[in-house]
């Protein structure tokens, strides 16, 4: 990671840490039902099918990979990428150059 260390790698074996996973397992997670789900898969039960999409992360994708990932400008929509290459052009042209011969 850039040689950062990574928040869940500074937070851990403290109790803080210890105290949030505690907290989700709790109150966040229906672990039961999470279980029986992967049950039925496993079962054949549910069909699990997989997108691969090679132009862009799909919306759910991009905001889990923004929320996670060191690299969010990479996958950033088109659109910001288009406005952003507007505003570099604009500053850039904004400026003035004196070329001495």
């Amino acid at each position: 990671m850039n040689g950062k260390r990574s928040w869940r790698a500074s937070l851990e074996d403290t109790p803080i840490y210890d105290e949030t996973l505690r907290e989700a397992m709790l109150e966040k997670v229906n672990l039961s039902k999470t279980k029986q789900i992967m049950a039925d898969v496993a079962a054949g039960k549910f069909r699990v099918d997989t997108l691969v999409r090679g132009e862009k992360p799909t919306p759910l994708a991009y905001h889990i990979l923004t929320q996670y990932a060191d690299i969010s400008e990479l996958m950033a929509p088109e659109r910001v990428i288009l406005s952003n290459i507007d505003k570099m052009k604009n500053s850039i042209e904004a400026r003035t150059a004196t070329l001495c011969a």
